[in-house]
């Protein structure tokens, strides 16, 4: 049995006979008192705020952090930053109305990509530095599983409900991998995803428990690996819907590439030889990365987790005029350069506040009270990073982690360019048939390089949006 249960103690009878069952209810394992990190649970020994006081002292925290966090994992610099930021968490906030509406602070995190890049491994690592962690597998997991299920009492006979894993997992994590195996039963994170609650009405039990837990889910997409040539909804239809999408704060796209084969084959020979590994930085192709490679000295897992641990308690942020104007310019940016036919997520007001939500929790990792425009800096360096930016100028809010190849992500909007330009053409002589030697001269006005035009052909024809003819020739549909 979980060490949450809801139990209903007494029942009544209606005019009829029928006996219902009602009153009150005990919840066990629940998170008590409001959904700021409470600190007064808290005992820290003289160690412990000696180390805070040693780490407090250095200059640039945030490298140290991503450098100590699952170094067992070659690179993937972004990719760790983001689940630091999701672990840190921002600050939930209320209304001022009578009802008090409340709004997240828990960061959601999607890992999409090729399988065997170490999705699971980093999961079970931001599991581990949370004290109410819970990691489960899609494979196994139910609807119920995810919520809460009811179950008779043996010796009473009472209805009682048992928590699932996101409601134990309230003021957490929930880590959910094989994400994309759950089939329909995945629509049960979309009210604990943004409400943050598990609405119940089973069994004559009516109740709302408390599910304020930052969800990191890993998943692949429809075809097992990323297809470049198609958009992210596109390798996405059928692993879940644009509905749950939305709610994620940040969605890495990991691919497994060729670039650093050399420094990961000796990671890993280094882990196995129990030498502890090799350099975990196999390549520096950004400005964080070189950041994250001068760390020389990284903290032992257990100091990370109390770091972390006391960030949460102690630390709630708020904005500076500054960071609030460079957010401001950023989403605006962001927004004008998406559009229905891009192909991708739309950017929403969702978007905003989850670069507020990201600002507060990298101010908590500097343990700052303020949110300065330094660190919107570095929430925005990190979306850039990851953030594919098509070559026509469509802005996607998809993260591919360091190391994807930006040609191959982009090969969609150039798929979409190259067709815009053949209806451009068919437009002004009225004539939709098109020779190979036309398609080729217009991809290249399009950018698209002439050891890409098969594969954007191809693509082209497998969308429908241009036919070949028996006679050899293309027709635009």
């Amino acid at each position: 049995r979980c060490p949450l249960a809801v139990s209903v103690v007494h029942g009544r009878k209606d005019r009829g006979g029928k006996r219902h069952r009602e009153g009150t209810a005990r919840v066990y394992g629940e998170s008590e008192g409001d959904d700021r990190d409470d600190a007064d649970g808290l005992t820290w020994t003289g160690k412990q705020l000696s180390f805070m006081k040693t780490i407090y002292s250095q200059p640039d925290r945030f490298p140290l952090l991503i450098a100590s966090f699952c170094r067992s994992i070659c690179g993937r610099t972004a990719v760790k930053a983001g689940l630091l930021l999701g672990m840190a968490g921002g600050v939930p906030e209320y209304t001022s109305d009578r009802k008090a509406v409340r709004r997240r602070g828990d960061i959601h995190v999607l890992l999409l990509g090729d399988p065997g890049l170490g999705k699971s491994q980093l999961l079970r690592a931001a599991a581990a530095m949370s004290p109410r962690g819970v990691y489960v597998s899609g494979n196994s997991a139910s609807l119920t599983g995810l919520t809460c299920s009811v179950v008779r009492e043996p010796t009473t006979g009472d209805f009682a409900l048992e928590g699932g894993a996101l409601v134990l997992a309230d003021q957490g994590i929930c880590c959910v991998d094989e994400f994309d195996k759950m089939g329909g039963d995945q629509q049960a994170l979309l009210e604990a995803m943004e409400q943050q609650t598990v609405s119940i009405a089973k069994a004559g039990i009516v109740c709302n428990l408390q599910a304020r837990a930052s969800v990191i889910v890993a998943a692949n997409p429809r075809e097992g690996s990323f297809v470049g040539t198609k958009t992210i909804e596109e390798n996405l239809k059928g692993v879940m819907s644009n509905a749950l999408l939305s709610r994620f704060d940040l969605v890495f796209l990991l691919q497994d590439q060729a670039d650093h084969d050399v420094g990961l084959s000796d990671h890993v020979l280094g882990m196995r030889a129990g030498g502890g590994g090799g350099d975990w930085m196999a390549t520096v192709k950004t400005p964080l990365e070189a950041r994250c490679r001068d760390v020389q000295s990284p903290l032992p897992a257990q100091l990370l987790r109390t770091y972390l641990q006391y960030a949460r308690a102690y630390v709630h942020p708020v904005l500076t005029p500054q960071a609030k104007q460079r957010l401001k310019s950023f989403f605006l940016e962001l927004r004008s350069g998406n559009h229905e036919l891009s192909g991708r997520p739309p950017v929403t007001t969702r978007q905003l506040e989850a670069l507020i939500r990201l600002s507060q929790a990298r101010a908590r990792l500097e343990l700052d009270e303020e949110i300065t425009e330094e660190h919107v800096e570095d929430v925005i360096e990190l979306v850039k990073e990851g953030v594919l930016y098509d070559p026509v100028g469509e802005a996607s809010l998809v993260a591919i982690a360091p190391g994807a190849a930006p040609s191959k992500g982009g090969a969609a909007g150039k798929v979409r360019k190259f067709i815009a330009a053949l209806e451009k053409r068919a437009t002004r002589t009225g004539d939709r048939e098109f020779q190979l030697g036309d398609l080729k001269a217009l991809a290249s006005n399009a950018g698209i390089a002439s050891s890409d035009f098969e594969a954007a052909l191809g693509c082209a024809n497998e969308s429908g949006a241009l036919l070949k003819e028996q006679s050899g020739g293309y027709r635009l549909a």
